[in-house]
């Protein structure tokens, strides 16, 4: 699964158009990560605790949600919402 094919999911779910990815910076945790390429496997984003901010097509609000992968051992956890560091 790439990462536009996840964005791709999630935008049809919830009933959006469309997608754009978004570069992530963030005063507060001092963090900044680039957007991940639309082709780059999810298995392969670039670092643990990943944030990916996504702007939906069709969203009232224009807010940036946020696609987080967290790895532990055994087992991976995404997250998927809004509010949470650009939000």
């Amino acid at each position: 699964l790439t990462v536009g094919e996840l964005c791709d999911k999630l935008a049809q779910y919830w009933g959006y158009s469309g997608w754009t990815l978004a570069d992530v910076y963030s005063d507060e945790y001092q963090m900044q990560m680039n957007a991940p390429a639309e082709d780059l496997l999810v298995s392969e984003l670039p670092e643990d605790n990943y944030y990916a901010t996504v702007y939906f097509d069709g969203d009232d609000e224009g807010a940036p949600m946020f696609i987080q992968i967290c790895h532990f051992p055994g087992r991976v956890m995404f997250l998927f919402g809004d509010g949470h560091l650009n939000g």
